[in-house]
């Protein structure tokens, strides 16, 4: 009798990225809030997009889970990077043409990585 032992596929470039990218932008944003602890005047500023890059960091990085909240993950990551781009015109069509690219690359991974299959004993 032999049995089928599905393996777990791969992440996709996308979530891979936007994994890499959130765990920067909590690196930079805990940075931010440590350096900004004395600040005066408009400098406080700083402290706001601190926490707003660590957070972002934390939906980027819970994008890797196997399961539909990685996924809602994923998409309110790249909608909120989207927001950004598009508040700094000069970055929204590098980042448009970057995440576009990794959404045709990453196009047949992201259903298998992200559906909730029960497990097969072997």
């Amino acid at each position: 009798m032999t049995d089928i032992v599905r393996s777990k596929p791969s992440a996709p470039p996308l979530t891979r990225v936007v994994q890499l990218v959130g765990l920067a932008s909590i690196v930079v944003g805990t940075w931010v809030l440590f350096d900004m602890a004395d600040c005066e005047g408009l400098e406080c500023f700083a402290k706001f997009i601190g926490v707003l890059g660590v957070g972002w960091g934390v939906v980027a990085v819970l994008a890797g889970l196997r399961n539909m909240f990685g996924f809602i993950c994923l998409i309110g990551a790249i909608i909120l990077a989207l927001l950004l781009a598009f508040a700094t015109p000069w970055f929204s069509l590098p980042f448009l043409a970057v995440v576009f690219f990794l959404l045709r690359v990453s196009k047949d991974k992201l259903k298998p990585f992200y559906r909730n299959e029960p497990e097969v004993p072997a």
